[in-house]
């Protein structure tokens, strides 16, 4: 069974893009590796602040929160741990986790697996589902293991 990465490089080829950028030793390369195996061509491309850090990563920007908050969302979930990174905010290390836990409340779903969700609703052709997530009740800490179940 192809991946979700194989089918959105291969949908990607398909629509008539034929180059792919990425900073060499970063990142996710599933769909970039999957676009380049369909045909495109791989473009190494550079990223000063990615060098001098050592640290970049694609999430949320603490500026989407109060969006977030208006539209009153009680959880977010990504294949990262949410924060854009450098965040632009020097005195907060990761200002998503530090307002959204803090001060609104939300609950945050980092790292999480979505190939197995992705793929069952490629196969499905469903695109909503129940998301139930159970946390271990641990005192004094802000985060828990979890194992979210999707029931489509």
């Amino acid at each position: 069974m192809p991946r979700v990465a194989d089918l959105v490089g291969r949908t990607l080829v398909d629509g008539g893009i034929d180059h792919v950028f990425g900073v060499v030793g970063s990142g996710n390369f599933h769909v970039t590796n999957a676009m380049v195996d369909a045909g495109a061509r791989f473009v190494a491309a550079r990223h000063e602040g990615g060098a001098a850090t050592g640290f970049e990563q694609a999430g949320w920007h603490a500026s989407c929160l109060p969006w977030l908050h208006e539209r009153e969302v009680a959880l977010i979930g990504a294949d990262t741990p949410q924060d854009v990174q450098p965040s632009g905010y020097d005195e907060v290390l990761m200002p998503v986790h530090a307002v959204s836990l803090v001060a609104m409340g939300l609950w945050l779903l980092d790292n999480c697996d979505l190939e197995a969700c992705a793929a069952t609703a490629v196969e499905l052709g469903q695109w909503d589902f129940q998301l139930a997530v159970a946390p271990v009740r641990f005192a004094g800490t802000s985060g828990s293991p979890v194992n979210p179940i999707a029931t489509f």
